[in-house]
């Protein structure tokens, strides 16, 4: 079966995506105009780059890195220890024990309305080991599956509690409290956070298991 994905904006999902916006420039202006300035000079280069053991900070280069690295090597060390790894099943049929072949999911989103999706046709697999997902919780069933995916779509899955308890936990904690999403204005709590997220494309081609940080939320996404 071909895969079919239908996006229909909804009036309250322009409304949702002006906020992130908003929400987005409010923390961008708080961290002086850019979220890769370098932590020692404050430069913003196209080329900066994040420190490789923690995913966190920014760097202009090696210099700055070197120079940083006595200071910034306790707050890493303890951040690389915060991700856990997880494990992700591809789609909604399998979280539930059914067999995906041939099955279309249908879903709502407050942004695109009415959206259905079947999930056997995937992107092309990223090269990237690294990358922000965004992790929507459940808002039916108190224990449901979370989505992941990251912004090309080329990694997404299910989070189920069983397996995960701890990360999932912690995920909805952290969700509930500092998160964005469509139903937050009417019960102050959000709906969706975004995390940093570690893949090994050679040990795990699929991308069902990755390395999550599920204790500092990142910057909201407007995807």
């Amino acid at each position: 079966m071909a895969q079919i994905e239908t996006n229909h904006m909804t009036s309250f999902g322009a409304l949702n995506l002006a906020m992130i916006a908003a929400e987005r420039s409010r923390l961008k202006f708080e961290a002086g105009g850019s979220f890769v300035k370098c932590i020692m000079c404050s430069k913003v280069k196209k080329d900066n780059k994040r420190c490789t053991g923690c995913y966190m900070v920014w760097y202009c280069g090696q210099e700055c890195q070197m120079k940083g690295w006595d200071e910034h090597k306790v707050e890493c060390k303890k951040t690389r220890k915060e991700y856990k790894t997880v494990k992700l099943v591809k789609t909604l049929a399998e979280t539930r024990g059914l067999d995906r072949e041939d099955m279309v999911e249908v879903g709502y989103s407050f942004t695109n309305g009415i959206k259905t999706n079947n999930n056997n046709k995937h992107a092309d697999k990223t090269k990237k080991s690294h990358y922000v997902v965004k992790v929507q919780i459940d808002m039916f069933c108190e224990q449901g599956p979370m989505f992941i995916y990251n912004q090309d779509r080329d990694l997404q899955g299910y989070l189920c509690f069983e397996e995960n308890e701890k990360v999932y936990d912690e995920l909805k904690q952290q969700i509930r409290s500092k998160g964005f999403g469509g139903l937050q204005n009417l019960y102050s709590a959000g709906l969706k956070g975004y995390f940093r997220a570690i893949v090994n494309n050679e040990k795990d081609p699929e991308g069902m298991r990755l390395k999550l940080n599920p204790y500092r939320m990142q910057t909201v996404e407007t995807w």
